[in-house]
């Protein structure tokens, strides 16, 4: 499912692909975590890991790193075999420093370990922008400058490859802001990124490349956009009457909105496109609209996110279960 050449094998001839991943396969007893991944990240991009909760993303990111052995297929990362992290970094759930020490002493202890010079300790200060509380006690730091200092911790070996999971998990907007912004200017600096998440808004905002997972297996890999597609609308609504004067408001609130629509007597079937798809947005969520005025059971409307006509693929909105007022 990837464009990334077969293990072994080079890059653009001099570059080593980072990750690389043949029939990757982990079963915990009865239970497949991991179900036969192919997965590829090629150098200087920043690649999304994305699926929900439980889908096996940790687990997989485990294996990458030699923290937990696979039940069967392969692994190279940087053209090495697991448990090699020669310029590898990795941030793996949350960090764990000493909540007495300062930002900075926590870091020098952990450079000291890996045998790194005091100078790259305020490099990487520098990089993840904590350079002004670096002095404080890390029991201090809200939940966002201990992520960001998880993240200066794997770059104080300056690594060719970052690996992060869900690196936004648990923060407030702002922190989320500034991670984002961070794995942005890593990716900017020719660092690979392996990032994992379950937000796809988060992914979308900051990655090259996404390769979705969904129970153990990689069900998708793309860039965002190809990912993304191009939706219409579909919209049901019953009985026909109701539709001409509903359709309007649900097409941007006002008559003629951008789009084309068309109403059927078996129902009413509308399509359109342009700012109608902020219907689509109510409709995925389960909303119904019915007009103004009529009570809940007289008017239905069921929306759809559905494919285009360059059959690029989305997910189908789900319908709602009563009326709206």
């Amino acid at each position: 499912m990837s464009d990334a050449p077969p293990p072994g094998e080079h890059h653009a001839g001099t570059m080593t692909v980072p990750v690389e991943t043949t029939e990757l396969t982990k079963r915990y007893g009865e239970i497949l975590a991991v179900d036969r991944l192919n997965l590829g990240v090629r150098p200087g991009e920043v690649y999304g890991f994305l699926g929900p909760n439980g889908a096996g993303k940790t687990t997989t990111l485990r294996m990458l790193l030699g923290l937990v052995r696979p039940t069967s297929g392969g692994v190279r990362l940087l053209g090495r075999s697991p448990g090699d992290l020669t310029g590898v970094g990795a941030l793996i759930e949350s960090p764990g420093f000493y909540p007495y020490l300062s930002g900075r002493d926590n870091l020098r202890v952990l450079a000291r370990h890996a045998g790194v010079g005091a100078p790259r300790v305020t490099e990487v200060l520098e990089t993840v922008r904590l350079t002004k509380r670096s002095g404080d006690r890390y029991a201090t730091y809200s939940l966002g400058m201990k992520q960001r200092l998880g993240v200066a911790a794997a770059l104080l070996k300056d690594p060719r490859l970052l690996v992060l999971d869900e690196p936004t998990n648990g923060l407030d907007p702002a922190g989320m802001a500034d991670m984002r912004a961070l794995i942005r200017r890593l990716g900017a600096a020719d660092c690979t990124v392996l990032l994992s998440s379950h937000l796809l808004g988060e992914v979308q905002q900051v990655c090259d490349r996404v390769g979705v997972i969904a129970r153990g297996r990689l069900v998708a890999e793309n860039t965002v956009a190809e990912l993304r597609g191009d939706t219409v609308l579909r919209m049901v609504a019953e009985p026909l009457e109701l539709a001409a004067s509903t359709r309007p408001r649900t097409a941007g609130g006002r008559p003629g909105a951008g789009g084309r629509g068309r109403s059927r007597p078996d129902g009413g079937v509308g399509t359109c496109r342009g700012d109608q798809r902020r219907a689509g947005d109510r409709g995925r969520r389960g909303q119904r609209a019915s007009p103004t005025g009529t009570r809940p059971g007289t008017g239905l409307l069921r929306t759809h996110g559905v494919p285009s006509d360059r059959g690029e693929r989305r997910g189908r909105g789900s319908h709602g279960n009563s009326g709206g007022s």
